[in-house]
């Protein structure tokens, strides 16, 4: 019997599959039932959460599919929702098909936390494949840590929304970035923006790529192609195509607090005050922060390029700074750089306590969410404000230091 299990075992380390047409990709059994193991797990956890109902589901979610349940394709043309089309197709087909409304809801976006950790999966594949064959399971550690991150959990099991999807589609943007297709790059670019206002906070790291001539002009055009397709379906439906076009200018209009439980520096000044003063001059001036730190970077990186780790670190950076400065955030905000310190983490492994932090700060901002502000803060707002102010002045600095190296590598390059 125990001559049997070492063997069953000694095979399951040891078995290794070749796939792909061009067989340059190997897994081992190990790692494919890990994946399962995994998989289900993540799947399991979220199962409790399911029955959830979030003041966004009862005050929003809800009342869409139902208006869509008792309209049809038709009520899409209304004005009730305040995104763009593109994710209401998906409540509607929610509303047609015969499962439990909260369910099918939080089945889309369940769907794309899979999606978002295989990809990110993929991405630490593609950075480790130096050799001819790649080994899949390299891409297991980040693929489980992805799945097991409580805002990811939160964000669509429990709370229903959908920031998974379109961070997807970002993070496929970095992919292909990394496999040097330019073209499919953008072209998911251009779905993430189609379904999100928020993954604007990418696009200053778009344009520095292109400026170092790593992205095409041309392939920008996908972005206003991809957004004018999705509306089509509801401009047919009936709703204005001047609405449909100007759906992102309304999203943008000023709110009431300065910032919505992200803790960003509006929780140090005050989000109560002044709000349309700040508001509007807040705007400009992470405009301003970004416009330096941007100018600093395309002087080193015109010459040295930027290197997938670099893309990541300025990716990081660009997304923190733009919902620390920036007015009128919400706590599911930081949902990008989330993820994006994962694969910070990944590839510098000293950082470890980057996603760690960062994690943890976004999960106690969502707790205010779901207490409504009620419940007293374990850690108080201003603390967390300073946290991720000092984990910005790490990420930046950590930049520095490593553009001077490069930059320094390449002066001495040219001498000899």
């Amino acid at each position: 019997m125990e001559k049997t299990i070492n063997k069953i075992i000694e095979y399951t380390f040891n078995k290794t599959y070749i796939i792909g047409k061009s067989r340059n990709s190997k897994v081992k059994l190990l790692d494919i039932i890990a994946f399962i193991a995994i998989s289900l797990i993540g799947f399991l956890i979220r199962k409790q959460f399911f029955l959830f109902e979030s003041n966004d589901y009862l005050g929003f979610l809800n009342n869409w599919v139902e208006h869509f349940r008792v309209e049809g394709f038709r009520g899409i043309a209304d004005g009730l929702y305040d995104y763009t089309p593109t994710y209401m197709y998906g409540l509607y087909l929610v509303s047609i098909f015969p499962i439990k409304r909260i369910l099918g809801i939080k089945l889309i976006s369940v769907t794309f936390d899979y999606i978002l950790a295989l990809t990110m999966g993929a991405i630490v594949i593609s950075e480790c494949s130096d050799k001819k064959t790649k080994d899949l399971g390299n891409g297991l550690l980040p693929y489980g840590f992805v799945l097991l991150m409580p805002t990811v959990i939160s964000n669509s099991s429990m709370w229903g929304q959908c920031d998974a999807i379109y961070t997807s589609f970002i993070l496929l943007t970095i992919l292909f970035i990394i496999k040097n297709k330019s073209d499919i790059a953008m072209l998911m670019y251009g779905i993430a923006f189609c379904l999100k206002l928020q993954s604007i906070f990418f696009m200053p790291v778009l344009i520095l790529l292109w400026l170092c001539k790593r992205i095409n002009l041309k392939s920008f055009l996908y972005i206003p192609m991809i957004y004018f397709i999705s509306i089509i379906p509801a401009w047919i439906a009936g709703r204005p195509l001047s609405e449909l076009l100007m759906i992102y200018f309304k999203q943008a209009k000023s709110g009431s607090l300065l910032t919505l439980k992200w803790p960003n520096v509006y929780y140090l000044l005050g989000e109560d005050m002044f709000v349309e003063m700040y508001g509007k001059a807040a705007i400009w001036f992470t405009f301003g922060v970004l416009f330096i730190v941007f100018f600093f970077l395309l002087k080193i990186c015109y010459k040295i390029g930027i290197s997938d780790k670099l893309l990541v670190s300025i990716s990081l950076l660009c997304v923190m700074l733009v919902t620390y400065f920036l007015p009128f955030m919400h706590e599911r905000y930081g949902f990008i750089a989330d993820i994006l310190c994962v694969l910070y983490a990944i590839n510098y492994r000293n950082k470890f306590y980057v996603p760690i932090l960062h994690i943890g700060i976004s999960f106690l901002a969502y707790t205010r969410y779901y207490t409504k502000g009620l419940q007293e803060q374990i850690v108080p707002m201003e603390v967390l404000a300073v946290l991720l102010l000092l984990l910005i002045a790490d990420v930046g600095y950590t930049l520095y230091k490593q553009l001077n190296e490069l930059e320094g590598s390449k002066e001495n390059d040219k001498l000899t």
